[in-house]
């Protein structure tokens, strides 16, 4: 988690919130989308943000992608978590949290009545999730490229365990849309040290950190 939100932090201070690029510790709303493999659904991890970010009130955070329904991570077409347990001062302030996840590819979703206007986009582990949503003959992946990337006000985040992977990415998404590459892929500072060891399957070292590199685009 705290990986994952430190590459949003990046990036807003990069471009800024929104359509009058607003300061990170001015706004009052942050309105998350994450593509990721595993959902994290814990609101004792996501009020760090809170405590960081003084002027938060409201933070939501919604999971998109097909491989929730592979995974059987959810039972339903659609979970939404509110008025959710916190701690005493985030209860005091009145800053809350609310989680969604919504087990369908990007563009079903930005499609659906459940839509909501996100202030940036995460997607963690690239390949993965192009390699899902590139089935049926592209149809999903080239759909879902053009939505993750339709706002000029919302960036794109990707990262992943190689360089190459988001240059192949970052190639697949220009074909779909014309967009800036605000941050070419590079070695992502943000990495950590969550180094997992794997088989050797054609990946390189067996040693990895699924987000060693980040890139990040955003509509031209």
């Amino acid at each position: 988690f705290s990986q994952q939100f430190s590459n949003f932090m990046f990036i807003f201070q990069k471009v800024g919130v929104g359509p009058e690029s607003k300061s990170l510790g001015d706004i009052e709303t942050l309105n998350l989308h994450l593509l990721s493999h595993y959902a994290m659904l814990d609101t004792n991890v996501w009020e760090m943000v809170l405590h960081y970010l003084p002027s938060l009130k409201q933070l939501n955070v919604s999971y998109i992608g097909e491989q929730f329904i592979a995974g059987r991570m959810v039972n339903s077409l659609n979970i939404t978590c509110t008025n959710l347990k916190r701690c005493n001062d985030c209860v005091q302030k009145d800053r809350r949290i609310s989680f969604a996840v919504f087990p369908m590819h990007y563009h079903m979703y930005f499609s659906s009545d459940h839509y909501s206007e996100p202030d940036a986009i995460g997607v963690f582990q690239m390949l993965g999730i192009i390699g899902t949503e590139e089935e049926d003959d592209n149809v999903h992946a080239t759909t879902s490229f053009r939505n993750l990337t339709y706002n000029k006000h919302v960036p794109l985040i990707l990262t992943d365990m190689q360089k190459s992977f988001l240059e192949d990415a970052t190639k697949k998404i220009l074909n779909a849309r014309s967009v800036d590459v605000v941050i070419p892929a590079e070695r992502n500072q943000f990495s950590g040290f969550r180094s997992k060891r794997r088989h050797k399957c054609g990946y390189g070292d067996p040693v990895v950190n699924d987000s060693e590199y980040v890139a990040c685009l955003i509509q031209k």
